[in-house]
């Protein structure tokens, strides 16, 4: 995962991206590997299979 200009790329196969307390995560397997609150992301690429949670949905497109 990277972030560049505000966009977060994320490039590992399997993750889940959810919204937790007005913070976008992401959790691969068992382990939380980033949070970052969603004021500083201003759009999200991702690369392969992934799941995005509605919540996370919802909470972009405010």
């Amino acid at each position: 995962m990277k972030k560049l200009l505000n966009t977060l790329y994320v490039l590992t196969p399997d993750s889940y991206l959810f919204c937790r307390n007005e913070n976008i995560c992401v959790r691969i397997g068992d382990m939380e590997k980033l949070s970052v609150p969603a004021l500083n992301i201003d759009s999200i690429v991702c690369f392969g299979k992934m799941t995005v949670s509605t919540p996370l949905l919802e909470c972009e497109l405010k």
